[in-house]
């Protein structure tokens, strides 16, 4: 009872500094000297004399301490800037990131990771965060004076400075940039052999109606540990199996969308393609081609069917994932399919097939308070380089990688003997692994593809049939306070329903014909229509940055 009193106050205290800004305590920066700063990007060095600044972040259980970490350690030596961490586990972030907001006095100079877009739109009102590109600012325009790495990525890739843009025209964090194809999908995989076996080499299933007959032919295999499971969804309902069959249907996801060829928006499981995608998939539940206990499976389920070779389709980042290195060989990825609901364009349907975000606006972020703002903008932007993206994610050059021939191309990690977990070693070196790609600022496709390593170029290989095909809702829509509350109520009921509704729909517990118009009933009544127009109004604002 003291700890949750405590904790209460301290929130109590939170709102009070915050709709005052005001603190209270020494200035812990009355030694910063201006002059220390050296202005010159491409000298690596950022300041003179060695600087500490405060720096609050998540922290993966995987991960040692990050002052133990040897990017950061490289990162002093660099750039004569050292960091006093502030860490907070994943299992207590949100009530410790809240808590770093109390005392003005003591904010971090920088978060790092996680500044959610709702979060920005929060604390920039309230004056708490610099702004990055404030050309009417005191201090100007930082990305344009100190970040011309940045500034390069953002001319090469015009979807970061939408997405992290807010509605006051202003960007108060760095974008993490991810462009490795690998990353930003889930694959659906399928048994090569037994598919080649029955079609003969190089078949795919186009179509909806192929991928149900391919399935209806694994049903009938038996191998020597049992019989073949045609398909198998897992974690989440379905998992990626959902996307990958309801992108046949003309949407990726179940929830918002855009009309295709319009900017109106609708919401994907109130349409006629849901409904058309509930069919087929409550066939192929009733066929025995979707494995009946898809919705109460774990990975854990899967991966031991999949380790007696008893799949036919899965979804997984990699094949070995799901069937263990043995099997691997046995599977490929499978290019995305199309029904009579898929777009058509030129009288072709077009083939569809989710993107997850490769671009995160919420990296690096300064709060007000920081006198240090060119020395983190340069410090920062070193990270949007080909050497920081190596540095960052693998280690040191012939320390923790190395080339492998003369044209410095390809490249391999090199492991300490005994090495039994490679993702255990590398977050020694690295924030990303535990946290994924979005802890750095930069993870590069023209380093990481030339992996010497056979399983991920296999990865890259099988991921590349994809690339053509890749579609998302726009990423990076802002919402106002109002909005945001409003939008989370509602999605919490209607998700909850759709998670319900489309179970009892695929595995036949609840008729289609007869519940649809109860199922578009319950949508309306939880808000549906109030949530496509907060989704529209957040849209047209960002159609419009």
């Amino acid at each position: 009872m003291k700890k949750l009193l405590t904790f209460m106050l301290a929130l109590v205290m939170a709102f009070a500094c915050l709709s005052t800004l005001i603190g209270c305590g020494k200035d812990r920066y009355a030694d910063y000297d201006p002059d220390n700063f050296i202005a010159d990007t491409s000298n690596p060095k950022i300041v003179k004399e060695p600087i500490t600044i405060t720096m609050f972040h998540p922290k993966a259980q995987i991960q040692p301490s990050w002052d133990e970490m040897r990017l950061w350690q490289e990162i002093e030596k660099i750039t004569n800037i050292k960091i006093e961490f502030r860490e907070a586990d994943s299992s207590a972030y949100k009530d410790l990131r809240s808590l770093q907001w109390v005392n003005k006095d003591e904010w971090p100079d920088l978060f790092y990771g996680n500044n959610t877009l709702d979060e920005q739109m929060k604390y920039s009102k309230l004056g708490a965060i610099t702004p990055l590109n404030d050309d009417d600012g005191e201090w100007g325009n930082l990305l344009e004076q100190y970040a011309p790495n940045y500034m390069a990525m953002m001319e090469k890739y015009p979807g970061i400075e939408k997405q992290a843009t807010l509605d006051d025209g202003l960007m108060y964090s760095f974008t993490s940039i991810n462009t490795v194809p690998r990353d930003l999908t889930y694959k659906m995989y399928v048994n090569k052999d037994w598919m080649e076996a029955e079609y003969g080499e190089g078949y795919e299933p186009q179509t909806v109606e192929e991928f149900k007959d391919m399935l209806i032919k694994f049903k009938d295999i038996s191998t020597l540990n049992g019989q073949a499971i045609p398909l198998i969804g897992a974690g989440g309902g379905l998992g990626y199996v959902k996307n990958f069959i309801l992108s046949a249907f003309g949407y990726t996801t179940s929830a918002i969308d855009v009309l295709p060829g319009t900017d109106e928006i609708v919401y994907v499981a109130a349409t006629e393609n849901y409904k058309a995608f509930l069919k087929y998939m409550n066939d192929l539940y009733n066929e025995g081609l979707l494995y009946q206990n898809s919705y109460s499976a774990t990975t854990a389920d899967v991966k031991a069917f999949g380790n007696k070779g008893l799949l036919g389709a899965f979804q997984g980042a990699g094949a070995f994932v799901i069937v263990g290195n043995d099997l691997d060989a046995s599977y490929t990825s499978l290019s995305p399919i199309t029904s009579s609901y898929s777009p058509v364009v030129d009288g072709v349907p077009q083939k569809l097939h989710l993107e997850l975000n490769g671009f995160l606006p919420q990296f690096a972020m300064m709060t007000s308070t920081t006198p240090y703002k060119r020395e983190i903008v340069r410090l920062i932007d070193w990270f949007y380089t080909e050497e920081a993206a190596m540095l960052a994610t693998f280690g040191v050059e012939n320390e923790h990688w190395e080339y492998t021939d003369d044209t410095k191309t390809n490249w391999r990690m090199i492991l300490p003997e005994g090495t039994t977990n490679v993702e255990t070693f590398r977050a020694t070196l690295s924030p990303t692994a535990g946290l994924g790609a979005g802890a750095i600022g930069y993870r590069s496709y023209e380093t990481v593809r030339y992996e010497t390593d056979a399983a991920n170029r296999k990865i890259n290989q099988e991921t590349e049939k994809y690339i053509p095909y890749l579609t998302s809702f726009p990423y990076g829509l802002k919402f106002t306070e109002e909005e945001t509350d409003r939008k989370a109520i509602i999605e919490t009921d209607i998700n909850n329903h759709i998670k319900q509704y489309e179970m009892e729909f695929i595995t036949g517990k609840r008729d289609i014909e007869s519940g649809w118009q109860g199922h578009i009933d319950a949508l309306k009544g939880y808000g549906l229509d109030e949530l496509i127009d907060i989704y529209q109004a957040a849209y047209d604002r960002y159609m419009n940055i």
